[in-house]
């Protein structure tokens, strides 16, 4: 006798465990990943798929959304020039944040990195999505930058637009 499986996907444990108790299933948690904005704990994936048939007592395998934010290790920013940095911070899940300049020979150079406010060292663990702030340098030039016009931009897209010219909002 099989019946089909029930479709779990984005129920909590409390939530699937009474449903595979009711139909005689087991279940195995495999797996979490992290979704933003998808219910910690919830399933995201399940194995086999909704639907299947399958004799009771069959153990059902499932991907959890983890519980808290995945981790990333900070890079080493200091001497990148400010378009690597932001392609590095890119790369391993972290936002650029604000460009703080200060006094040096060497313009755009990265001098110093700060997370909420306060020097971080290279290899501290923080969420994956978090912003960088940069101390660059700033350079002995008297050049001047044109402000881009941000009429009608979204304060996401205006600040975005900034940073590509290296200014802060």
């Amino acid at each position: 006798v099989t019946q089909p499986v029930p479709d779990c996907t984005g129920l909590t444990q409390e939530q699937f465990e009474q449903l595979l108790e009711e139909k005689d299933f087991r279940f195995n948690i495999i797996d979490s990943v992290h979704i933003t904005g998808f219910t910690p704990g919830a399933v995201v994936e399940q194995l086999p798929k909704a639907g299947t048939e399958v004799k009771k007592n069959r153990t059902i395998h499932f991907t959890i959304n983890a519980y808290s934010a995945e981790k990333v290790q900070v890079p080493n920013l200091t001497s990148y020039s400010l378009r690597s940095a932001k392609a590095i911070l890119e790369s391993y899940g972290l936002k650029t944040g604000e460009l703080i300049y200060i006094p040096s020979e060497y313009t755009n150079e990265v001098l110093g990195q700060h997370y909420k406010g306060k020097p971080i060292e290279p290899g501290t663990s923080i969420e994956k999505g978090s912003v960088i702030d940069l101390l660059l340098g700033q350079g002995l030039s008297d050049k001047k930058t044109n402000i881009p016009d941000l009429t009608g931009l979204a304060a996401d897209e205006a600040r975005h637009l900034l940073v590509s010219v290296s200014l802060n909002l």
